[in-house]
């Protein structure tokens, strides 16, 4: 696959080396000297200097050939721009990252409750296909992790909506509780 990464700091630098690792041909956007001179000879990869959410370096990259944009900049605005005007020129596949909860909020898959509320702005429509907060991914592996002291997955439905799990608690203050008498989350049903 061909991948244009926007951003070469730590982040860009680390995934584009997985990236070569296996196989795939990369290209990075960067503006700072200081991190170009980073990358310079670290990784069998194209760099170019520029401004990853204009078309002309956008175009220097070759654009239309690109199977994935990651935009993974400091600026949540350039990475939804990055990814506007890429998916505009013919990339296949955008990712960006975006840090800012206020963005964040807004920027949901279409709701799979009938009466979950609807968001303002769709991803797909600035041209991003994938969003990811490093944060809220960060909690929700650690939440996962942590559920898995507890419980065992057993069972999946509805797209991840329902879940069943098993949870022993021989040992816990709720063995020989009624199941009348728990209080449970809102989401939660027995």
């Amino acid at each position: 696959m061909y991948i244009i990464i926007a951003g070469g700091g730590i982040i860009g630098s680390h995934i584009a080396s997985l990236l070569v690792q296996e196989g795939h041909e990369v290209t990075i956007l960067e503006q700072s000297e200081t991190a170009l001179k980073n990358l310079q000879g670290q990784l069998d990869i194209r760099i170019i200097r520029g401004n990853a959410a204009t078309p002309r370096t956008l175009k220097e990259a070759e654009i239309e050939r690109a199977d994935l944009v990651l935009a993974v900049t400091n600026s949540d605005e350039t990475n939804m721009i990055t990814c506007f005007m890429a998916k505009e020129m013919g990339a296949v596949t955008t990712a960006a990252r975006i840090r800012n909860t206020e963005y964040s909020g807004y920027f949901v898959a279409p709701a799979k409750s009938p009466t979950s509320p609807r968001k303002i702005v769709r991803p797909k429509s600035l041209g991003i296909d994938v969003f990811i907060n490093p944060e809220t991914e960060a909690a929700g592996e650690i939440m996962e992790i942590l559920s898995g002291f507890y419980s065992t997955p057993v069972e999946n439905f509805a797209n991840g909506m329902v879940q069943i799990r098993e949870f022993k608690i021989e040992s816990q203050p709720l063995a020989g509780t009624r199941l009348g008498e728990l209080t449970l989350p809102k989401q939660s049903m027995i």
